[in-house]
């Protein structure tokens, strides 16, 4: 088995508006070799039963992570409203920038969090990001 210090090091981020933002995101890091990669995933507390439903052997450290309630987000895209205004963007950069600071990622992979392009640019750690497939025009 390799050391902690030569394992890549991965964290997620999730924005909790939808099950499909965490499945995505959780499905890779479940599946990564804890021989190999050190799993990180951020997101907000209303999806802990994932983590406590996995198995007991999971590796996988949690981390608590502010977002957009599900229903709040129903509530903005029926009104029309902006989902993610100047203010909140700036609360996730520094709540971001601080936890990447704390665990150090040699990658971050994030599912519909915007404001990682700015973190991870800041802190200099790549980002992968995850869309939806429905998305592309391919």
């Amino acid at each position: 088995m390799q050391s902690t210090q030569s394992k890549l090091k991965i964290l997620f981020f999730s924005e909790a508006v939808t099950f499909a933002h965490i499945a995505r995101p959780y499905l890779l890091a479940a599946n990564l070799n804890p021989e190999y990669f050190d799993v990180h995933f951020a997101v907000d507390r209303s999806f802990d039963f994932i983590f406590s439903s996995a198995e007991n052997g999971s590796s996988i450290t949690r981390w608590p992570l502010q977002s957009v309630s599900p229903s709040k987000f129903q509530e903005i895209l029926r009104r029309g409203a902006e989902l993610f205004p100047e203010e909140r963007v700036l609360e996730y950069v520094e709540e971001e920038l601080a936890l990447i600071e704390q665990i150090r990622p040699d990658v971050i992979v994030g599912d519909m969090r915007i404001s990682l392009g700015v973190s991870a640019a800041f802190a200099r750690v790549p980002l992968v990001t995850i869309t939806n497939a429905s998305w592309s025009p391919f």
